[in-house]
């Protein structure tokens, strides 16, 4: 929630012109924001309270133990795949755009469709999980790739708009900022109940709907 905060509100209102640019001083502070949040998530997760995250009730998942590898060796790999997935997505963009220009759609529209082709597989492994009633594997799925779309996109987006000279606005809206609001209470008080149902689920969708919606507007 902070994190979605400060990198798709608080630009709103640190712009240092009318076009919604942002000082140096703002740019250094969202990433380093971004990498430390994401830092502390993944020590955690891995180290402190690993229990949060283990389905302890699910005798049926079977431990893997994979071969032993650095700290760096996964940082390196971290920053590698996000840099491969950057590229996908910057090919990827090009005729997406040009298939949304041809149709007369919102430009935003071409960056939905980059954004769910780049969650999918998570997005499909979640709701498996959740089908099979691993849902605590469900919520590991859904958090990782929700907090890492944010935290990794967002400083790797900042760094190379910054080296090429390149505007960028990450401040929302009015009207989306509403909805990211009442998105973000909606999945405060799903989660913090520790129970959910299908009202919750509905809620969300409802909420997307509108997103999409708004979007044509």
């Amino acid at each position: 929630m902070p994190l979605a905060l400060l990198c798709l509100v608080l630009p709103n209102f640190t712009s240092v012109d009318a076009s919604g640019s942002m000082s140096m001083a703002m740019l250094v502070t969202l990433v380093f924001a971004s990498v430390v949040l994401y830092g502390l998530f993944l020590f955690i997760q891995t180290r402190s309270h690993t229990h949060f995250f283990i389905d302890e009730d699910n005798e049926d998942e079977e431990e893997f133990h994979g071969p032993i590898r650095s700290n760096l060796y996964h940082s390196l790999m971290l920053v590698g795949y996000l840099g491969v997935v950057i590229l996908l997505a910057k090919s990827l963009a090009i005729p997406i755009d040009a298939t949304v220009n041809l149709f007369g759609a919102p430009a935003a529209l071409g960056g939905l469709i980059v954004a769910i082709l780049i969650l999918a597989p998570e997005a499909v492994g979640a709701l498996k999980a959740a089908l099979n009633n691993q849902l605590q594997r469900a919520m590991n799925l859904f958090f990782g790739s929700v907090l890492a779309t944010i935290a990794l996109t967002v400083p790797a987006v900042l760094l190379i708009s910054n080296i090429i000279n390149q505007p960028l606005i990450l401040g929302l809206e009015p009207a989306e900022m509403v909805l990211l609001g009442t998105t973000l209470l909606v999945a405060s008080v799903s989660f913090s109940s520790g129970r959910t149902n299908s009202l919750n689920g509905a809620t969300h969708l409802i909420l997307f709907i509108a997103y999409i919606i708004l979007m044509f507007e």
